[in-house]
């Protein structure tokens, strides 16, 4: 309890001071906010175009997304990836879940065939 008769209790959000009787204690609401680590998780400019991966591979979280998202649990995601390490992959879909946007985006500009075929156009065959 701080000098002013006020509880200070952990609250995301915005710096916020809030005077509400709480078991006959008024009450202080502060900001917490802290930076999650990833720590498999990186980014490289000079592999898979900067997007996020699992650190010492070329597999992009939004990968591990599209298959979490097509219902396979961890396990079976492993099964395909046997390189990987559960942790590796439950913090790719932790990441997944805190850039959700980001990750959403990616995995809708993989199935874009436009999208591929202005960065990749086909070149003429040799005959």
């Amino acid at each position: 309890m701080s000098k002013d008769g006020l509880l200070s209790l952990p609250y995301e959000g915005i710096l916020m001071r809030e005077e509400t009787p709480w078991a006959g204690k008024k009450v202080a609401r502060k900001a917490v906010m802290q930076k999650v680590i990833h720590p498999y998780i990186g980014h490289k400019a000079d592999t898979c175009g900067g997007r996020a991966i699992i650190t010492g591979t070329r597999i992009e979280v939004s990968l591990i997304a599209w298959h979490y998202k097509e219902g396979r649990t961890v396990d079976e995601i492993l099964q395909s990836y046997p390189h990987l390490t559960p942790a590796q992959v439950h913090d790719a879909l932790s990441y997944y879940f805190d850039h959700q946007a980001e990750i959403e985006e990616e995995i809708r500009l993989s199935q874009d065939h436009d999208y591929w075929m202005k960065q990749y156009p086909p070149t003429r065959a040799r005959g």
